[in-house]
């Protein structure tokens, strides 16, 4: 029986499901839930074998760890347990505690397992970023195979996960690249190739989160380098060389701005269409294309009755992506600056009718970058905001609707919050008392971690998330441990636009590594992740 659980075995075995999970983490729910019991079951075997090893003469003394970060990471699943007693939904509460179950197991796991062998850090953040470029490749060869279907909804580009969960796992990717290259244990050229491959997948599938997360990362990779080598006066060209970007990212800005709502003319036109019939236009509405507005000069009957000619697609039918033709066809003809009627339409060549049928409203954008497309469609969805319209499919403005709703509830329970298993149903009844105009399938929880726990929890909730990150903060800070800073930084910004912890892959994610970065039973830091101090 020894043979069996003896410390060389059971490393072996704790190895596999630990592999399995940097894995399987880009690609499969299932994989890492296979991984986690797999980690779980060799934990039992441990601990259950505990007498036995000692008995033979092994080690079995508990390693150094910090009892105040298992604390703060353990009383994130306490906050859970404790919102049982004072909620309803019971089916919804044990749902949400099942999904939750990676909160608990890694912490413990990590605080209460033997002690492994630092060169086990080494090759589980290996075959992470190895995992990730694979899934970027098979995402981009996937989307490249069915371009007709993929091509247009770039969100659709991350196969495997949210895109907004595989860009966080991304970022921590070229954090674990760079340091890595740095220390010369992953060669400088595959690093290289690996972090370009992940920044172009993050720029093409237009992941603002994730692309932001990315210069706040570069900021902090130079200036740790920069502090760690006490080179003042490079810390001081670094400070001058963001206020660049600062100044760069504003002027980009102001240029789209004036091209979304300055360009182009938004005056009635006067006369007649071509069939002799008035035109329309509806101020209320505030959508503009190229400078113009979309909802001004036009007549919707002639437009039908011409596309309903050109297309077999009818006017009131939709897109391949979802969108209605009518509303695409009218942001195209305003882009392209064709006078929406009868002979506008018929004028529309054989290209632009199908573009409006694969749902492209503004050819222009085409030919611009991924991250200037995301702009625009920022401004759209400003533009819907301001038309009082329904904010459903619109990410930036569903947002702000969550956002308002959470604060309304948090209003009504600021301290002892819902409990774990009455948030969803509280959004629910509180979209109807505030009549929201977001259809059902959209009505969703605050989609912010810190306003999630407080409408759960209350108050306690995103004080006890910011004590566990601090806790973590402080125990890394002295050794300037790279990774683990960044992989912090990385869950903490998240949490300011996402909620992160209310998806499998996204509470694996987080619970995976910060406990594996902050309670790794090592007596130190590994060398590859551990940056000179100052």
């Amino acid at each position: 029986m020894y043979k069996l659980v003896n410390r060389q075995n059971l490393i072996y075995f704790y190895s596999i499901g630990m592999i399995g999970l940097c894995i399987g983490m880009p690609w499969s729910n299932v994989i890492m839930s296979v991984g986690s019991i797999w980690v779980l079951c060799v934990w039992l075997i441990e601990m259950l074998s505990r007498n036995l090893r000692a008995k033979k003469g092994e080690d079995v003394s508990w390693p150094k760890r910090n009892k105040w970060v298992f604390w703060g990471l353990f009383s994130l699943t306490l906050l859970h347990v404790f919102g049982l007693i004072h909620t309803s939904d019971y089916d919804y509460a044990f749902n949400d505690l099942r999904k939750k179950l990676p909160l608990l197991l890694f912490p413990v796991v990590c605080y209460s397992m033997l002690s492994l062998p630092g060169a086990m850090w080494l090759w589980l953040k290996r075959f992470f970023v190895a995992s990730l470029f694979v899934a970027v490749l098979a995402c981009f060869f996937i989307n490249w195979a069915w371009w007709e279907q993929a091509h247009f909804d770039v969100r659709e580009l991350s196969v495997f996960t949210s895109h907004i969960r595989f860009s966080l796992m991304l970022n921590l990717g070229l954090v674990i690249l760079f340091r890595e290259a740095l220390q010369g244990s992953f060669p400088k050229i595959l690093a290289l190739l690996f972090g370009l491959v992940y920044i172009l997948f993050m720029w093409e599938v237009q992941s603002i989160t994730g692309l932001g997360l990315l210069g706040v990362l570069v900021m902090y990779a130079a200036w740790t380098s920069l502090k760690a080598k006490g080179l003042k006066a490079a810390r001081s060209a670094l400070i001058l060389l963001c206020s660049l970007g600062i100044i760069a990212s504003s002027i980009f800005v102001g240029s789209a701005i004036h091209d979304h709502y300055y360009s182009g003319s938004s005056e009635l036109q006067a006369g007649k269409t071509s069939e002799g019939n008035d035109f329309e236009c509806e101020l209320n509405k505030r959508y503009r294309e190229s400078g113009s507005l979309v909802y001004c000069n036009f007549n919707r009957y002639e437009m039908s009755l011409a596309w309903n000619e050109r297309s077999k697609v009818p006017f009131t039918g939709e897109t391949r992506t979802g969108g209605r033709i009518s509303a695409t066809l009218m942001r195209y003809m305003t882009a392209i600056g064709v006078t929406k009627d009868y002979q506008g339409v018929l004028s529309l060549s054989d290209e632009d009718i199908l573009a409006v049928e694969h749902g492209i409203t503004n050819p222009q954008l085409l030919e611009q970058s991924a991250l200037h497309q995301r702009v625009d469609q920022l401004f759209f969805e400003i533009d819907a905001l301001n038309s009082g319209d329904d904010p459903s499919g619109k990410s930036f403005i569903q947002r702000i609707e969550y956002w308002k709703t959470a604060t309304h509830i948090i209003q009504k329970h600021p301290f002892i919050g819902l409990g774990t298993g009455d948030v969803q149903q509280a959004f629910n009844q509180q979209y109807e008392e505030d009549q929201s105009s977001l259809s059902d399938r959209f009505r969703l929880r605050s989609h912010q971690q810190f306003l999630t726990f407080w409408v759960a929890f209350g108050v306690f909730g995103p004080l006890m998330l910011l004590l566990a990150i601090y806790l973590c903060y402080r125990y890394r800070k002295a050794e300037n441990s790279f990774i683990s800073l960044g992989f912090l930084l990385i869950v903490s910004l998240s949490f300011l636009s996402e909620d992160t912890l209310e998806t499998q892959a996204g509470v694996t994610f987080f619970s995976f590594f910060i406990s594996f970065l902050f309670l790794w039973p090592i007596a130190s830091p590994s060398a590859s992740e551990k940056l000179p101090a100052e």
